[in-house]
C-alpha cells in the first residue's frame, strides 16, 4: 500500500510541473491591499505545496486521534483482563466451597441411609434410634 501511494505522489507531482511549466507566464496576485506579480508556475507550485502541508496536517491529526484511541482501548483491555483474572480467581474459590458442600451432602445422605436401615431393622430400640439422631453430623 505505500508503495502505491507514493507511486500516486510521484505521479501527482510530475503532472503540477508540467502544468507549472506549461504556464509560466506572470500573473498578478490580489489579496486585500496587497498586490503582486509573480510567475503563475511559482504559483502553482506553492499553492500545491500548500496543498500537501493541509493534507498532512490534516492525515497527522487522524493519526493522533487514532493512536489515542488505540491506546485508550488498550487500557480498557488490560483493565477487563485484570477483572476476567478476578472473577476467575472467585469462581475457583467458589467451586472450591462447592465441592466441600458436595461432600458435606454426600455425607448426610449416608448418615440418612444409615438411619433408615436402622429403622427397617427391628432389632432396633427407640433410644438407639434417638442416639444415632443426636449423632448426626449437622
Amino acid at each position: 500500500m505505500s508503495r502505491v501511494k507514493t507511486i500516486i505522489a510521484l505521479v501527482a507531482i510530475v503532472l503540477v510541473v508540467i502544468f507549472a511549466l506549461q504556464n509560466s507566464a506572470d500573473t498578478a496576485l490580489k489579496f486585500m491591499l496587497w498586490q503582486l506579480k509573480i510567475s503563475q508556475a511559482l504559483l502553482i507550485v506553492c499553492i500545491a505545496a500548500i496543498g500537501v502541508i493541509i493534507g498532512l496536517v490534516v492525515g497527522l491529526n487522524s493519526s493522533l486521534k487514532a493512536s489515542k484511541n488505540a491506546k485508550e482501548l488498550n487500557k480498557s483491555q488490560a483493565e477487563l483482563q485484570r477483572m476476567i483474572e478476578a472473577k476467575d480467581l472467585e469462581n475457583k474459590k467458589l467451586m472450591g466451597q462447592a465441592d466441600n458442600l458436595n461432600a458435606q451432602i454426600e455425607n448426610l445422605n449416608n448418615q440418612v441411609q444409615q438411619l433408615q436401615s436402622q429403622l427397617q431393622n427391628p432389632g432396633v430400640t427407640p433410644q438407639d434410634f434417638n442416639d444415632s439422631v443426636d449423632a448426626l453430623e449437622i
